[in-house]
């Protein structure tokens, strides 16, 4: 059986710059609950800091250029930060999501329309 993102509670993705991103649900018992996270890290293991905070469940992560798209499912939307000051530049998907559950980004050409993998040079 393959990993499911819903189950192991983690979700990460890599940039460009020798870091990654990644998610802490945070933890729901009887009485109180710890707040989610995202974190940010480097690969070689240097640094690790808190990105993000306070979000309720964050499931998705996905990082286009200076902006970061994160999915909060308790609070059923997509919120966007900027990067490097992680300053929220605003919400979508609160009318229209249920229990999202990670997302994907890319990025649009000058047409408006994804780019292809030439024009992404893959």
């Amino acid at each position: 059986m393959g990993i499911d993102a819903r189950w192991e509670h983690t979700i990460l993705v890599f940039d460009g710059t020798g870091g990654f991103w990644f998610t802490d649900l945070g933890k729901t018992r009887e009485r109180d609950a710890d707040r989610g996270v995202v974190y940010y890290a480097k690969a070689d293991g240097s640094s690790i800091k808190e990105a993000i905070f306070p979000l309720e469940r964050p499931n998705g992560i996905a990082v286009v250029d200076d902006l970061a798209f994160v999915v909060e499912r308790d609070n059923h939307r997509i919120q966007a930060f900027t990067l490097p000051d992680f300053t929220s530049v605003g919400t979508f998907g609160a009318s229209v999501l249920r229990l999202p559950y990670g997302l994907v980004v890319e990025r649009a050409g000058a047409s408006g329309r994804p780019l292809s993998a030439r024009e992404r040079k893959v």
